[in-house]
């Protein structure tokens, strides 16, 4: 009896070595290298960097490299070592990290400044919408023109409030930006930042619609304010004026619609590299599917056991 209870701890044993135990403590950078040794293609370096938390549980990415090229990448369990075959984990990991070495120092600042110039927005469009107002108060001017300067007043206040709106998601996405800056790497986390950027997208959407209606209606102001007088010195005064007016309104479509192309490159950049590596993860299992070391040293302990329990 006592040796069969033997024979069983030794099988457990056997088990627990082959396929890996849980450790009490996470396993170092340095020593994830040797999981992922197996999946490393001739001639190939193995780096890994900082740990990656999705749902509370930490990740290494081992990377693949030649040189100064990287060639793949493998996602493996910080606590046990086992290597993630789960594509659905691995994807959200791997895009996870290519989101964060998008984000440095230098993107801060460009963010901070960019941060800076929505304020500006916000203030130059409320005092357009202030000048517009200003007509539509005086009894010398016509009530066609009042309601004209009323509604440009009303479509720059609603640019204004949109710019004010795009102000608050930008901070907040410095805010996470700064966090993953301080090593807080966390996939929730750079979904979270992918969100906040998306929304931030579809206020440029509701700007750049409100900029068109804004166009309108300087135009039909300044058109009618124009037909209004016979003075050609004020005349050209007020043509002055409506193209600066419209060229700055342009100007500030021409940046929305560009930083709202730049944001879908960027997301549909990071969707690519994902995938690449994602497949390229694949074959790298594919081609190591052959009983590795582990799988033979299992296989031989569950044959000292079945020649043990025979004999007993």
């Amino acid at each position: 009896m006592l040796k069969k209870i033997f024979v069983i701890l030794i099988l457990v044993s056997v088990i627990l070595a082959s396929f890996g135990v849980v450790s009490a403590q996470q396993i170092s950078k340095y020593e994830v290298l040797d999981f992922a040794e197996p999946y490393a293609r001739e001639g190939e370096a193995m780096t890994t960097y900082g740990c990656y938390y999705y749902e509370d549980q930490p990740f290494y990415i081992v990377d693949f490299t030649i040189g100064e090229d990287l060639f793949g990448e493998i996602v493996i369990d910080a606590n046990t070592g086992e290597v993630i075959k789960d594509e659905g984990i691995a994807r959200k990991i791997i895009h996870a990290s290519w989101v964060i070495d998008s984000i440095d120092s230098v993107l801060i600042t460009e963010e901070v400044s960019s941060a800076a110039n929505l304020r500006d927005a916000v203030t130059i469009f409320e005092s357009y919408s202030a000048l517009f107002k200003e007509y539509t108060n005086s009894p010398y001017i016509e009530e066609k023109i009042r309601e004209y300067a009323a509604n440009a007043a009303t479509s720059h206040q609603l640019i204004a409030d949109d710019y004010s709106r795009c102000l608050s998601i930008q901070n907040e996405i410095i805010d996470i930006e700064s966090q993953i800056i301080g090593k807080n790497l966390n996939v929730e986390l750079t979904e979270l930042y992918l969100s906040k950027g998306d929304q931030f997208v579809q206020e440029y959407d509701t700007l750049d619609k409100h900029i068109n209606k804004a166009r309108e209606d300087t135009i039909a102001f300044y058109d009618e304010l124009i037909a209004s007088t016979n003075n050609q010195t004020e005349k050209r005064v007020l043509e002055e004026e409506k193209q600066y007016s419209l060229n700055y309104l342009l100007t500030e479509q021409q940046s929305i619609r560009a930083y709202k192309s730049y944001w879908e490159s960027y997301k549909s950049d990071l969707d690519d590299s994902t995938e690449w590596f994602i497949e390229e993860m694949k074959d790298r299992f594919e081609l190591t599917e052959a009983p590795g070391f582990e799988a033979i040293f299992a296989i031989a302990g569950l044959l000292v056991v079945a020649y043990l329990l025979r004999r007993g």
